[in-house]
């Protein structure tokens, strides 16, 4: 699925959710302006009305973070499945990986990374390219895709997607009843 795909899964549920809080809304003004209904009979009612959009809001987000991680997910796989998958392609990975991890510097990777691409070490260099995605380390992550053009597309969308789960904020917002 392509990222305006995604994009467009997610713009129908925030629509989904602006509709149910419209409708919440005037669920509570037709219970407050109801003349047969005493005080409680009306507080009851309105917590039903709320309790139960509350609900269907809850889904509707989960929903979404749930569509996202899948892509997420998706373009991860296709990033290491450039790696290779036979048992020792997948050794070498892991093994980049570790030493990947220990870095905590951007220089450090950096200039590890600049080893890696000119002694063709694909799996340091992926693995690299990876932790500095993780990082937010975007001159490592330019260093790799100078080299491998074809997986800046993929680098930046990983961003984007993360970027979003980040937005807890406006997440939760666009989700209230």
């Amino acid at each position: 699925m392509s990222l305006d795909a995604l994009d467009a899964q997610l713009d129908d549920l925030r629509e989904q959710a602006s509709r149910l809080q419209k409708y919440t809304q005037q669920e509570k003004k037709d219970i407050a302006a109801n003349v047969t209904l005493s005080e409680e009979g009306k507080r009851h009612q309105t917590e039903e009305v709320v309790a139960g959009a509350r609900t269907r809001a809850n889904a509707l987000r989960d929903k979404e973070v749930q569509l996202v991680k899948n892509h997420l997910r998706s373009l991860e796989t296709q990033l290491d499945a450039k790696i290779g998958y036979g048992a020792t392609d997948m050794i070498a990975f892991r093994d980049a990986q570790e030493r990947a991890d220990r870095l905590d510097d951007a220089d450090d990777a950096a200039r590890l990374m600049g080893l890696a691409i000119r002694s063709n070490d694909r799996t340091l260099a992926h693995a690299l390219f990876r932790k500095s995605i993780d990082k937010g380390w975007n001159g490592v992550t330019q260093q790799f895709t100078a080299e491998h053009p074809e997986a800046a597309t993929t680098a930046k969308e990983i961003q984007i997607l993360e970027q979003h789960l980040n937005q807890s904020f406006s997440r939760t917002m666009a989700y209230m009843v």
